[in-house]
């Protein structure tokens, strides 16, 4: 099984968004998908609740409450709270894939330097296992913090596996318990 992780610890950045539509993404291409939520907010298991039993099946996994990590799943992806790095450190062990939602701004790109600094510190760089990717979230076209933002991610040699323009598409999609892969 493989395990995608999106973290970031600060919130609002959009892991519960791109975990969800990863999850969709993932069980239309015919993949045993479980989607964990590790936040006690809930926010993946609430969109889970109104997803309409006709679309692509994805398994809940109540993380947040202690549910086990395990199951018969080709992937499982992992939403985890805007919290403490610190309190998420178990998740290393079983982590393929690390993505990192960060949106263009001076507050994102200094609490994603921080992140950096601390996943480097833990050790978690250098794990072979373990791939590591930023996602530009709700990017607008041809902005100077587009531009900062892209700079900075060069000079800290960061990978950036995607860029998300800013959309209510996104948001209109979960409102209705689907993703832009329904």
């Amino acid at each position: 099984m493989k395990h995608i992780v999106l973290l970031n610890p600060k919130g609002g950045c959009g892991k519960t968004t791109i975990a969800t539509h990863l999850a969709v993404y993932a069980s239309t291409m015919g993949l045993r998908v479980a989607l964990a939520d590790h936040d006690k907010q809930q926010s993946s298991h609430d969109w889970l609740k109104i997803r309409p039993r006709s679309c692509a099946d994805i398994t809940a996994i109540a993380a947040y409450d202690g549910d086990a990590l395990e199951g018969e799943y080709d992937v499982m992806i992992h939403d985890m709270p805007g919290a403490a790095l610190s309190s998420q450190m178990s998740i290393a062990s079983v982590c393929d894939k690390l993505l990192i939602p960060i949106m263009p701004s001076p507050i994102d790109i200094k609490a994603a330097l921080r992140l950096w600094v601390t996943l480097s510190n833990i050790g978690w760089l250098d794990n072979p296992k373990m791939q590591i990717g930023v996602i530009a979230n709700r990017v607008k076209a041809n902005t100077k913090y587009l531009a900062t933002f892209n700079s900075f991610l060069e000079r800290m040699n960061i990978p950036q596996v995607a860029n998300l323009r800013d959309t209510q598409n996104y948001i209109r999609s979960l409102d209705a318990g689907l993703s832009l892969f329904d």
